[in-house]
Order: C-alpha cells, then sequence, then structure tokens
C-alpha cells in the first residue's frame, strides 16, 4: 500500500485580499524569505515597535448635535460603533486615502 500525500493548492491572485499580499505569498512560496535569527528577540522588539506605533490617545472635540445624528446612524446602518466609524474616517484622511472635497 502507498502512502499518498497531499499537496497544498496552488493560490491563485483571487485568494487574496490584496495584490501586496500575493506577491509576499510567490516570494515564500520561492524561498526569497531569509530565516530570523534569534527570533524570539527579534518577535519581542517587532511587538514593541507595534504597541509603540499603534498607540491611541482620546481626544475630546466640540461638534454639531446633527452631525454626531447623522455618524451614530451610518454607523448603525454599518454595524459598528460610531466611535470607529469616526476614527476610521480620521484615519483614512489623515493618511490621504480620504480627499477633502475640492468644490466646497
Amino acid at each position: 500500500m502507498t502512502k499518498t500525500t497531499k499537496l497544498p493548492p496552488t493560490l491563485k491572485r483571487k485568494d487574496f485580499d490584496s495584490t501586496e499580499e500575493y506577491e509576499l505569498y510567490l516570494a515564500a512560496e520561492q524561498g526569497e524569505f531569509i530565516p530570523v535569527k534569534n527570533l524570539d528577540k527579534r518577535q519581542k522588539q517587532l511587538a514593541q515597535i507595534a504597541r509603540n506605533t499603534l498607540k491611541r490617545k482620546p481626544v475630546t472635540f466640540r461638534a454639531y448635535t446633527r452631525d454626531i445624528q447623522k455618524l451614530k446612524a451610518m454607523a448603525l446602518r454599518q454595524g459598528i460603533p460610531y466611535q470607529t466609524l469616526l476614527t476610521s474616517v480620521l484615519h483614512r484622511y489623515v493618511t490621504g486615502e480620504l480627499k477633502e472635497d475640492a468644490s466646497l
């Protein structure tokens, strides 16, 4: 009786959320990554960098009641808390993903 081994499926571009993820997959498949020496130490360093980078800071600001009501309604339709939606909009704006309307 011979043993059969199942090879992992070959993934296609459509299997990934972004082109970047697909390119990383291809690079890994082609052996382009170099193993990290002292992996535990490196993981701790990267975890600390992430903690320092992704810190959140509470802020207080004044907004019109009508704007907050509309924001809450939009968040409800999306099924997320309105603070999460507000944070997302702010992040997208400051990173340039959300552009200011030039006609205003």
